[in-house]
Order: C-alpha cells, then sequence, then structure tokens
C-alpha cells in the first residue's frame, strides 16, 4: 500500500516540570524592574511586580494532600492539545481555584517562568515504518520548543502560527519511541531576543502585563491587552501526528476563483507538499458535490505534469449547476465540497478536501465622483455628495453587490484555546448572525482561528475582515523574524484561503498610527517607518499577493493605503478607528460629526452581569465563609472590581462621568452594572445610526468588541459566557436591513430611512409625540413612504421643537415603519439627557405565559406607564427575543424566550425579574 497515512499521536502524553526560568537567577529584585515609566504604559499604577508571584514554589500540592517537590511533577495522560496551564488546575495542584477567579492571574504567573516537557512513548506498525518517507507534524506548539525523538533532537519551534514538519525516517522504529517536546519559557526567549535587537520596539503596554512581546510570534494578547488577563500560556495547543508515505504527500489544498466568464466559473486549484519528481504524470480524482446533499456536480480524471513540490490545475464550473455564496442579508450561503484524490495506476496515493463557496469579492477604491464610487450616483443637492470631494470610496462588493459592512470586532473567546469548544464557537458567531451582522473583524493581536471557526463563518455567511498576527507594537525587521514571519505568513494562507468568508487581509492593527504617536518613534522615525516598511510592504503583501491573488490586501487598519503616508486617520479614505467617545471623553453626539468612509473600531465599555461577575469575584475560602466581606467586593471602587477593570486610564471613571450626563447616580452596585449596559448600548447605537445615514459616502461600521476573553468590564456586547449585553440586543435593530432613525440638526428632527435590502418597498412612517407628564401620545403623523432598494434617504424633517407647548424635558418622539401592518424598525428620540426627567417607577404585568415547546416561553408584557429600557432577567439559560426595550401603557409587548435546555414554567415565573429606569 503506498497511499499516505496519517497518525495522530492524542494519548499516553506525560507531563513534567523541567527548570525554572532563567530570569528567576537574576533574583526577585530584578523581576521589580518594569519600566514603570514607559509613556506607552497604559496603566503604571496598575503594574505593581510585587504583587505578581513570579516564583514557582519548591512543593506543591497534589489532590490526595500529600507535598511533592515541583521537580517531581509527573501528570500522566496529560491533554494534548492542550495547556500547562490546565493540566496543573484539572490536577489540583493549584489551589486557588479557577483562572480567572479572584487575582489567581498573579498567584498563577510563576507557571509561565518555568521550563515544561510533554513526553510520549509510542508504537507504529511495520506498515508505517517501512515506508520511504516518515514525519512528525506538530500543527501547533505554543510557542518554543524542543523536540526529540528516541533522545535525538529532530528540531526546534519558534512560532506558535506555524506548522512544523520534521523527518524521522532515520530516527523511529515501531517499538518503543520515546518522543519528547521540551517547551522554554517564553519569557527566556523574549529576554535573550532582546538582547540581540538593534533597538528597542515601542508598544503598548497593559495592566498586569509581561513586556517585550514582539520579540515573539505568540498571541499578543496572551501578555495581557486593556480587556482581558495575562496568563502567558505554554503548551502544545494543536494535534501531533505521524506522516509516512512512499511517493505523494499532500499538505495543501488551496483553490482561486476566476468569475470573468458570464457562463462558467474556473476553479484553478493547486496541490503542495511532496508531489513526486518533477515532470512525473500523476492522474488526479476531482469530485465537486454541494455541502447540503452530497448532490455531484462535477466528476472528473485528468492527468497531470507534476512540479516537484506543486500540480496545478483548473475545474471549469457552469455557472447554471451551482449557486452564489452570499454574506448573511444578501443572499443563501451554499457550501460545496471539493475532494481531490491523487493516484498511480492501482492505488491512491493521498487525497484532500476543501469547502468551497462560490463568490467574487474586492475591495472597491475609486476616487470620488468616478464610476463604481457610489457617490457618483447621488444628486448634487444631497449633503452626501457634497461631503466627497478628494477622497475616495472604500467598500466590499461581493458578487458586483456593494455590501454595507456590520459588525463587531473578534478577541480570543478564550486565553487558552483549547477551551474553546466548537459549541461555544457556534453560540458566540451565531449571536452575531442573530444581530443582524454580515462580518466580523479578527483582531491582530489574537490568533488564526481554528478550521471550526472560519467553518462556521462560512454557514453564517460572516464576511470576515482578516488582521494578521500583528498589533499595537512597533516590531523587528531583523533577518530572523522576517523568516520566521514569512513562514507564518506563507503557511496561513495556504491552511486559509479556500474560506470564502474571508474577504480581505490586513497586514495589522494600528501599527501605522502608532508611527505618529509614540515619541520614540516620532524620534528616530527614520529607523521605525523603515522597520515597517520592510516588514508589512516589502515582506508580507508580496507573500499575500502571491499565495492569495484572488483576495484583497490592505496594509494596516487604520490606514489610508499602501505608500499613502500622512495621518491614517483621514476620514475621506481607508479605514478609521474612532475612539473620541471612550479614550477622549466625548460626548456622544460627537459621533455626528465624524465622517468616515469606513469605521472599523469605535466602542465603549460596559460591566457584565451580576452573575458573570459572582462565578469569579469573592471565591477565596475567606470570602466565601465571609458574606460581608464578599458583598462589599460588588462596589465599583473595591479592590475586587478595579482589578478586573484593565482600561483604568478612563475605565470605570468614564463610566461614571457619562452616567452623570446621562442619568442619575445609580442607588447600588446592580443599578449601576444595568445603567452601564444602557449607557454603552445607546453610545454604539448612535454611532451605528449615524454611520448608517452616512450611506453610500460610508460603507462600513465594525463595534469594538463582539465577545469577552473573561468575565470582566469590557467593550463587548456578549458576556463571556455568551449572553447577551443590552448592546447585542440593540444590535439586532440598528443593524436590522431595514433602519428608521431620527437626528436632531438645526432645531429640526430629521427622519431617516436606510434600507438594504435588494426590493424597492411601499410603507408607512408612523410619527408619535409623546408626553412623559400625561403619559400618553400628544400629537402624530403618518407619511406614505416609498423606499427604494438598497437606499438610504431623508424622508422628512419636522420642527418638533416648534410644537405648541413643546417641553424638552416632557416630550419626546417615538416613530415607527411598518410594511403591511409589520413593524420593520422603529426608534425613539429625546431632546434632554434622562436624569432631567422625574420618571416613575412603573408597575410591570406579566400575563399569558405560554408552553409553545419544551425549550420555549411566551408571555405578554405591560406597564401602566413609560417604561424606557425595560430589562429581564432569568435564572436559566437562554435568551430573550428582545431586552432593553420601551414599553408604553396599554400596549402589550410579546416576549418569548428560548431556553438552552428544557424550561419549567413555575420556575420561570418565580424567577423572572424585570428593571427599567
Amino acid at each position: 500500500m503506498k497511499e499516505c497515512k496519517r497518525i495522530r499521536i492524542e494519548r499516553g502524553w506525560t507531563l513534567s516540570f523541567d527548570k525554572r526560568s532563567d530570569l528567576l537567577s537574576k533574583g526577585e529584585e530584578a523581576l521589580m524592574k518594569h519600566p514603570l515609566s514607559n509613556p506607552n504604559s497604559l496603566a503604571p499604577y496598575l503594574r505593581d511586580q510585587k504583587h505578581i508571584n513570579h516564583i514557582p514554589p519548591s512543593f506543591v500540592t497534589n489532590s490526595q494532600g500529600e507535598s511533592i517537590a515541583l521537580d517531581q511533577i509527573r501528570i500522566e495522560d496529560a491533554k494534548v492539545p492542550g495547556y500547562v496551564q490546565m493540566e496543573l488546575l484539572e490536577c489540583e495542584y493549584l489551589k486557588e481555584g479557577d483562572f480567572h477567579s479572584d487575582e489567581n492571574e498573579l498567584n498563577y504567573r510563576w507557571i509561565s517562568y518555568c521550563h515544561w516537557i510533554y513526553s510520549n512513548s509510542f508504537d507504529l506498525e511495520e506498515e508505517l515504518t517501512s515506508k520511504e518517507k516518515i514525519f512528525i507534524e506538530l500543527e501547533g506548539i505554543d510557542t518554543i520548543g524542543r523536540i526529540y525523538l528516541n533522545g535525538i533532537e529532530i528540531g526546534r519551534t519558534e512560532n506558535m502560527f506555524i506548522k512544523y514538519l520534521f523527518d524521522v525516517k532515520s530516527v523511529i522504529k515501531c517499538k518503543g519511541n520515546e518522543l519528547k517536546v521540551v517547551l522554554e519559557c517564553p519569557l527566556d526567549y523574549i529576554e535573550r531576543k532582546k538582547k540581540e535587537a538593534p533597538h528597542s520596539y515601542p508598544l503598548w503596554e497593559y495592566p498586569n502585563g509581561e513586556l517585550n512581546r514582539p520579540f515573539i510570534r505568540k498571541t499578543a494578547c496572551h501578555f495581557g491587552w486593556d480587556w482581558g488577563p495575562c496568563f502567558v500560556p505554554i503548551g502544545i495547543h494543536k494535534p501531533v501526528n505521524v506522516i509516512a508515505y512512499d511517493s505523494v504527500l499532500i499538505r495543501y489544498l488551496t483553490t482561486q476563483q476566476d468569475h470573468s466568464d458570464s457562463s462558467n466559473i474556473v476553479l484553478n486549484v493547486k496541490l503542495e507538499g511532496d508531489l513526486g519528481e518533477r515532470g512525473e504524470k500523476m492522474d488526479v480524482e476531482i469530485l465537486l458535490n454541494e455541502k447540503r446533499d452530497a448532490k455531484i456536480l462535477v466528476e472528473k480524471r485528468m492527468n497531470v505534469e507534476s512540479k516537484g513540490k506543486k500540480l496545478e490545475f483548473s475545474l471549469v464550473v457552469p455557472r447554471d449547476s451551482i449557486q452564489l455564496w452570499w454574506p448573511n442579508g444578501y443572499g443563501d450561503q451554499t457550501l460545496y465540497k471539493l475532494q481531490i484524490t491523487v493516484r498511480d495506476e492501482k492505488e491512491i496515493l493521498d487525497s484532500a478536501s476543501a469547502i468551497v463557496g462560490f463568490r467574487k469579492i474586492e475591495l472597491v477604491r475609486k476616487k470620488d465622483g468616478e464610476e463604481g464610487s457610489l457617490v457618483d450616483k447621488l444628486n448634487g443637492e444631497d449633503p452626501l455628495f457634497k461631503l466627497a470631494g478628494n477622497g475616495e470610496s472604500f467598500y466590499l462588493k461581493v458578487n458586483s453587490r456593494p455590501i454595507f459592512s456590520k459588525g463587531a470586532n473578534w478577541i480570543p473567546a478564550d486565553s487558552f484555546s483549547t477551551l474553546i469548544s466548537k459549541e461555544n464557537l457556534i453560540d458566540l458567531l451565531g449571536s452575531a448572525r442573530d444581530a443582524n451582522m454580515n462580518c466580523i473583524r479578527i483582531w491582530g493581536g489574537g490568533t488564526y482561528e481554528s478550521e471550526d471557526f472560519y467553518q462556521i463563518c462560512n454557514e453564517l455567511g460572516l464576511l470576515i475582515w482578516h488582521d494578521l498576527m500583528f498589533a499595537c507594537s512597533t516590531y523587528p525587521a531583523t533577518e530572523d523574524f522576517l523568516e520566521n514571519v514569512k513562514e507564518e505568513v506563507a503557511q496561513q494562507m495556504k491552511i486559509l484561503s479556500n474560506h470564502c468568508c474571508i474577504a480581505l487581509w490586513c497586514a495589522n492593527n494600528e501599527n501605522e498610527d502608532a508611527l505618529g504617536i509614540w515619541d520614540e518613534c516620532k524620534a528616530n522615525r527614520d529607523r521605525y517607518v523603515g522597520d515597517y516598511h520592510t516588514l508589512y510592504i516589502n515582506t508580507i503583501a508580496p507573500i499575500v499577493l502571491r499565495e492569495d491573488p484572488g483576495r484583497p490586501f490592505w496594509p494596516s487598519s487604520p490606514t489610508n493605503g499602501i505608500q499613502m503616508w500622512g495621518n491614517p486617520q483621514e476620514q475621506s479614505r481607508g479605514d478609521i478607528h474612532f475612539w473620541g467617545v471612550w479614550h477622549g471623553n466625548q460626548p456622544f453626539t460627537v459621533f455626528h460629526k465624524v465622517k468616515p468612509r469606513f469605521c472599523s473600531e469605535f466602542g465603549f465599555q460596559s460591566f457584565p452581569s451580576r452573575s458573570s461577575l459572582e462565578k469569579v469575584i469573592g471565591q477565596t475560602k475567606e470570602a466565601k465563609e465571609d458574606k460581608d466581606l464578599r458583598s462589599q467586593m460588588f462596589n465599583l471602587t473595591s479592590s475586587a472590581m478595579e482589578f478586573r477593570q484593565r482600561s483604568p486610564i478612563a475605565g470605570n471613571k468614564c463610566m461614571m462621568e457619562h452616567i452623570a450626563r446621562e442619568f442619575r447616580i445609580p442607588k447600588d452596585f446592580d443599578s449601576f452594572i444595568y445603567l452601564s449596559q444602557v449607557l454603552q448600548a445607546t453610545a454604539i447605537k448612535t454611532g451605528c445610526e449615524h454611520f448608517r445615514r452616512l450611506k453610500p459616502y460610508c460603507m462600513g461600521e465594525i463595534y469594538w468588541q463582539l465577545n469577552d476573553i473573561w468575565e470582566g468590564p469590557s467593550w463587548s456586547s456578549l458576556e463571556y459566557s455568551g449572553k447577551w449585553k443590552l448592546l447585542h440586543h440593540f444590535a439586532r435593530h440598528f443593524f436590522a436591513p431595514v433602519l428608521v432613525s431620527m437626528v436632531e440638526v438645526e432645531n429640526q428632527v430629521e427622519f431617516w430611512v436606510t434600507s438594504d435590502r435588494f426590493d424597492s418597498f411601499s410603507c408607512r412612517l408612523e410619527i408619535e409625540i409623546w408626553s412623559w407628564k400625561k403619559n400618553q401620545i400628544v400629537n402624530e403623523e403618518k407619511i406614505d413612504v416609498l423606499s427604494k432598494g438598497d437606499c438610504n434617504s431623508k424622508i422628512c424633517e419636522r420642527k418638533i421643537q416648534e410644537m405648541e407647548g413643546f417641553d424638552p424635558r416632557d416630550h419626546f418622539v417615538s416613530v415607527r415603519l411598518i410594511e403591511k401592518e409589520v413593524v420593520l424598525s422603529s426608534n425613539l428620540l429625546h431632546f434632554c439627557s434622562l436624569k432631567q426627567i422625574s420618571i416613575r417607577k412603573p408597575k410591570f404585568q406579566c400575563k399569558n405565559f405560554r408552553i409553545e415547546r419544551e425549550d420555549l416561553i411566551s408571555f405578554d408584557l405591560e406597564s401602566d406607564i413609560i417604561a424606557p429600557f425595560v430589562w429581564i432577567q432569568i435564572g436559566v439559560e437562554g435568551r430573550f427575543n428582545n431586552n432593553g426595550f420601551w414599553v408604553f401603557p396599554n400596549t402589550p409587548v410579546q416576549i418569548t424566550f428560548t431556553g438552552k435546555k428544557g424550561v419549567n414554567l413555575d420556575e420561570f415565573q418565580s424567577e423572572i425579574s424585570i428593571q427599567s429606569l
């Protein structure tokens, strides 16, 4: 049998301690000398190294209560893929509990100041060892490793984003193979590279973090960030395999699509690996079928000449035999499976498969007024036409259709990637789809995600703006660093380029912007601009364009484009990050002054729910035994809460200042949590509605951020558990295919309708003026509207402030857009901050509870008076169809709740709680 065999080494791993970090030989005092005065540090006063436990203990206690010397730790049946930290926790060597709990981030830091060893003894069948070529494949090592087989070093690793393949034919045997992976303390590696560096590399630093992360090719946020912890994970985070074959090994199957023919799509296929001798003829069998029902579309056999390491051929697919793939909200997500088998005259040699979605994607950058700039089609009197001038468009086009990108930024869903299940990803990404998002941005301080992640995005229709893994730092441009990066980028292009969901490659996050911000960069501009250009433009860009020519490349975020130096935050072209409201502490209305072509970051913080915080705060034995002590921790200025806040310069202070501007000071911590979420939702709603009103001048909004890496205050709309914050419920409305919105301009109210629908439709705009004091409508108007497909238009304007008896502290506007008696969109506008209004406490009634199915309950919610931002909570895992909404008197709101498991009606009724402003 000549067929290539792949055997996963999954069981039988042992984890043991190797030695302490070389940094510890300098003494604990040396570790305290982190440069706290660094001007790039976001939180010098929270980076007190005395509170971080760098020093490994001499002894640990096992689950039987036995004291064991650190160098005697030996964990049998360790998980691979897995992390050292998780093994120690699972085996109960870590007595303080979960890594997220209390200050365990500091208590457990010693683990990353050690070297560790994974070892495995395994046998192989003679059929494998007799093959001509045998390799050990490590799909992912985090991060610095020396690999030994049977006492011989077979290779080293220094990049967690690279698959390593080591030739072991001369070393491997049938019985008693001993594989050893020695993982070096990543901080030792960083220190060594720092000493070798030609100069320093400025970067943003974060509370309780470790320094100098740009020297190592590892997930940047492992070293801490302004929304998450610093654990510096160490482990084997992806599978380890034995690969044995005689003549053919397919490492990569990649496809590129040519849509230039109106009748056919040409699928250009490339196989890479060990593909026989150059000039050798090989038979290739091709099967293309629908992923959904396995219906065969194309089946053929070709005789292809090998290029040694490559086989290339084309497949013509008639357009009428397939359906195109579309982003969410624009059409279906039809997927196909491409199966390739290479064989000789007698048998299969190797095979590979890929999931394909047929679509054409473009990044359109046209000068204002040129055909395709979108603003060229506007009426000359349109204010958006007048806004355009010397800029250029920036939007994604899929299958020749301009797409308004609506979404959020994605960060790693956990510090330890092996804890992220497919079910977690389906829940988180499904929540993005359910909130009417059509895109996400994978941020450059995280990681290249799992195969499951991209397949889920393919199926959900979520376009991905994909940063490469460089963020918030300058980086080396030394020869060894560049060689490391070249292999990383080339591999990732080959691994990921088949995924139809990936819309754009972006080289880095905010690194161009940093060149004009940091003092050291400005003082040595030629040095750092030179390094930047060498790394991203001369090294990374050519690899991306060579390996994945069918997908747009963007050099940074934000930027104006390649070699378009100047202010990267220029609003008339490219993309921008707008942080004036949060980091600048400006009012929400400042969003209305920002007029970008594409806003890829903007955000506002909130706290997660009390139930989430209770899982990680007050988990010490002392706190659990003293209820009063634990209750004191649930206070905004307690050390426990301030420890969770990783953006401390703005942080809790910024939230309180904005609350004081908009609302009355909360009476307790639970009220603060609620108001922080109302505030966040209102902020992002203000920005998102404004950017949609700028369509087609602005064609994208991606708020910061979708998800969380742990339980703490952050900019996310989904909590670590996947629970929806109030913002995520708001997003479902302001990202809806049709949006009605209002804005106050020069003492009058403008009413806008924005539609992403293909079709034109007739609808009715219903405008109501409400009085807080009278608790009723005092004026109303109905307007017939014809909305064109893919439009954005001002429907009308009204001088409501000139209405007889108008009082900004009494009156507000409610508006609905109705098509065939179905409400497409609704909205509200008030004329003063809500703290100026005396809002009475409503009396809620829940009526007509109905069990629709085992996991679905519905009921009607009523209020006797106007109730703003009604927030319903329940102690059962699941989701309400709507939350954070306004309830009007005599207008029941139908609510449904879908539980993750079956829901008991009696328990549901007894546990439900409702609050409003």
